[in-house]
């Protein structure tokens, strides 16, 4: 992703596995809150774990 989406919101949904997460590492790496969203919680919860380890920038909340 090559567009700055600081300060704009992202939805993602499917964010726990394969495409999901790869959109959202990208989306919180060019700077957009991301909100994950996915059925399964537990992937979700370790997903967004994942990401604010590999991406210094974001913050979970």
């Amino acid at each position: 992703m090559t567009n700055d989406l600081t300060g704009k919101t992202v939805n993602i949904t499917g964010a726990a596995r394969d495409l999901g997460a790869e959109a959202a590492r990208q989306a919180v790496a060019a700077g957009a809150h991301v909100v994950l969203t996915d059925v399964p919680r537990i992937r979700l919860a370790s997903q967004g774990c994942r990401i604010v380890r590999h991406v210094p920038a974001a913050q979970r909340r």
